[in-house]
């Protein structure tokens, strides 16, 4: 791989590591994964000259009990009112982060994490009238609702939030102004051509979730796509997507990853995407100049045990 070169005002920007120590979405072993991945992470990103800060969101919580899953889970969404509250939380620091011209970097924990995170990168689009795109990177399409989930676990919907069709709990609304002084009440979403899904594989991808994204002409490239085509395809779909935005907000959940790359997930993918891909598709976001921040969700410390 060519080195990438990176501007000048990004490499200047701190970068915020936000640590959400939570897997109230799907209990599945993450909430350890930012404790454990921040400081090897920090090294890497100061050794390449990036200065860096490292903060545990959970010194800003009223209450540490959100971050965990108690008792049996009940309802259509399991733990719902806790994945809304350290979706509030994470939302407040990201844009918190945006506002002090940081470039945030959200650690997890599960993925139901970024129903936050994005709602944090809107909130600071919405400031600035600029169009945000997303760029969701992940071995499955996390694009459920409360009607089609067959766990119940939130982790499995973020997706499916972030354009506007999750539970009304995690899409809080917010008064707009709509023409000639008139306000209404709107919960902010991505735009469906705004958004883009990669690396989504073959087992746990339920039809329900790729019906809707086909209903709502959501851009998808599997990781199969990835290894039959070449990389025509996915850098013409990449440059579309990055074209029509003005900054971009990566969610990348790292079971996208070939399970010889990221063997520390809950869910270990074959035939994932491989580290020269990652790095590639990494390398255009950055060359582009508009990536806003990211996510990096699912690492699972004790599967490398």
């Amino acid at each position: 791989m060519p080195d990438v070169a990176v501007d000048g005002e990004m490499m200047s920007k701190l970068i915020h590591l936000l640590g959400v120590p939570s897997e109230v979405g799907a209990q599945n072993g993450t909430r350890p994964g930012p404790e454990v991945i921040h400081s090897p992470l920090m090294q890497s990103l100061i050794g390449a000259g990036f200065p860096c800060v490292y903060e545990n969101v959970e010194r800003y919580a009223q209450s540490s009990e959100i971050f965990h899953a108690k008792g049996w889970p009940r309802g259509r969404v399991h733990f719902q009112k806790k994945v809304a509250e350290v979706a509030k939380l994470t939302a407040d620091q990201v844009f918190t982060s945006l506002l002090r011209s940081y470039v945030p970097v959200v650690l997890g924990g599960d993925h139901s994490i970024a129903i936050g995170s994005g709602r944090g990168a809107l909130l600071f689009a919405l400031l600035r009238e600029e169009t945000i795109g997303l760029l969701w990177i992940d071995g499955h399409y996390d694009a459920h609702t409360p009607a089609t989930t067959r766990s119940g676990n939130a982790n499995g919907m973020p997706f499916a939030t972030l354009l506007g069709h999750g539970s009304r709990l995690f899409r809080p609304m917010r008064w707009v102004e709509h023409g000639a002084g008139l306000r209404r009440a709107t919960a902010l979403s991505f735009r469906p051509d705004c958004t883009l899904h990669l690396g989504a594989g073959e087992t746990n991808c339920e039809p329900e979730e790729r019906a809707l994204l086909e209903t709502l002409g959501v851009p998808m490239i599997s990781a199969k796509d990835f290894h039959q085509l070449n990389l025509v395809t996915p850098w013409t779909a990449l440059t579309s997507f990055l074209n029509r935005v003005d900054r971009v907000w990566v969610s990348f959940d790292l079971d996208a990853a070939d399970r010889k790359f990221a063997p520390g997930v809950h869910l270990q993918s074959d035939g994932g995407l491989s580290r020269s891909i990652l790095l590639w598709l990494a390398g255009h976001v950055a060359i582009s100049g508009k990536l806003l921040g990211a996510d990096i969700m699912e690492y699972k410390p004790s599967a490398e045990e």
